[in-house]
């Protein structure tokens, strides 16, 4: 069965990505100096007392160790695709 995992992109909650059995890989919020791994560190709450407090948020894409860490997960009888945004979107 082909496992399929995604970021933080695709607006999946954490719990719809588990009733879907698709895993979540949390970008990067950064905020100025700090960075934050979405979901996990920063929730949709926080990044919005951030940014009606003037605060000016970039985001990155997820860390390619852990990227290439549930691909290494993979093999011919578990399959994964990985569904990204694509740069034109970002």
């Amino acid at each position: 069965m082909v496992k399929i995992t995604t970021d933080t992109t695709s607006m999946l909650t954490v719990a719809e990505g588990k009733e879907l059995g698709i895993d979540l890989v949390p970008m990067t919020l950064i905020d100025e100096d700090k960075d934050y791994r979405e979901i996990e560190e920063i929730n949709v709450d926080e990044v919005k007392v951030l940014i009606e407090a003037g605060h000016k948020l970039t985001t990155s894409q997820p860390a390619v160790g852990e990227v290439l860490g549930l691909f290494r997960m993979a093999n011919k009888e578990n399959p994964i695709l990985h569904i990204t945004m694509g740069a034109n979107l970002s």
